[in-house]
């Protein structure tokens, strides 16, 4: 079986120790590991919501050059939307649309799309 050493201070890991881990049982290592791993999550929060924030601003970009008129999707593809988020769903005239901040959106088969501002 191969050594593992720890990340931190560089002493082999005890092989009773679990095998993700990467920190030694020292307290400073275990402190200096949760620092790490918070920053790493902090992050990916900030990118995620920085994402969403850009999918929400385009989205209102779009309501403002066309209202709730149809337009096409390709239109918000070219400025960048991400269509993966939605922090909720809302029925709008009988068809489930997808909530993203402060405005809600449907899109057609007809790759049309439709946009309202909720709040």
């Amino acid at each position: 079986m191969e050594t593992l050493y720890c990340r931190f201070c560089g002493q082999p890991l005890p092989i009773h120790l679990h095998g993700n881990r990467r920190h030694c049982e020292s307290g400073l290592c275990y402190v200096l590991n949760a620092k790490a791993r918070g920053r790493d999550k902090y992050a990916k929060l900030k990118v995620t919501l920085q994402q969403f924030k850009q999918s929400e601003l385009t989205l209102s970009i779009g309501y403002k050059m066309y209202g709730n008129d149809y337009i096409p999707v390709n239109l918000l593809d070219n400025l960048g939307i991400n269509w993966t988020f939605c922090n909720n769903r809302m029925t709008i005239e009988g068809v489930e649309a997808k909530v993203v901040g402060s405005y809600a959106y449907i899109t057609y088969k007809n790759k049309t799309m439709r946009i309202w501002k909720i709040s």
